[in-house]
């Protein structure tokens, strides 16, 4: 089947296109900033369509989790934990030993989390294009909801030690 967008719950190689972005502001100096800038590619689960697609009405535009390399970096500043990630299998190592969730079909890289907070979520533009749905991995939505729920949970976590934190220095 093709599809003209991903649907959510689909796992996407990312890149910033820096002409197309910077295109539309018409700003030379910003054009000259960024001749030398070499885009990396990055792992994003998308999470929410943040429009309806319509085909001919692209880009579209998603709410997306970074999926990265191992558990998260500690953040203390924020009260963010290596352990607040969920891990993607065939990965199933995680600091607290929380299960990984399972992709469809098996997620193609190894040692791989998604990682959430507000320094990992970013709004993303898709190009419409021609997407062989059956060559896609998908987070199936019993993983998705567990995936939420480890979310909510670890965030709950953050707010109590930053809530604790302030009552400790007050």
């Amino acid at each position: 089947t093709m599809i003209f967008c991903p649907i959510p719950g689909t796992y996407v190689v990312a890149q910033i296109d820096v002409e197309a972005t910077l295109g539309p502001f018409n700003d030379l100096e910003a054009v000259v900033a960024a001749a030398d800038l070499r885009p990396k590619k990055y792992l994003l689960y998308l999470h929410t369509p943040l429009q309806l697609p319509f085909p001919g009405g692209g880009p579209f535009k998603y709410f997306a989790y970074l999926v990265g390399p191992g558990p998260r970096p500690d953040e203390p500043d924020n009260f963010i934990t290596s352990d607040m990630c969920v891990p993607i299998y065939p990965n199933t190592k995680h600091p607290s030993g929380r299960p990984p969730v399972h992709a469809s079909p098996e997620f193609p890289v190894p040692n791989c989390c998604h990682w959430f907070g507000p320094d990992y979520e970013c709004d993303v533009r898709v190009i419409e294009g021609v997407f062989p749905e059956e060559e896609t991995t998908k987070l199936p939505g019993k993983g998705h909801v567990r995936m939420e729920i480890c979310i909510g949970e670890d965030l709950q976590r953050a707010y109590d030690a930053k809530l604790d934190h302030e009552e400790a220095v007050s």
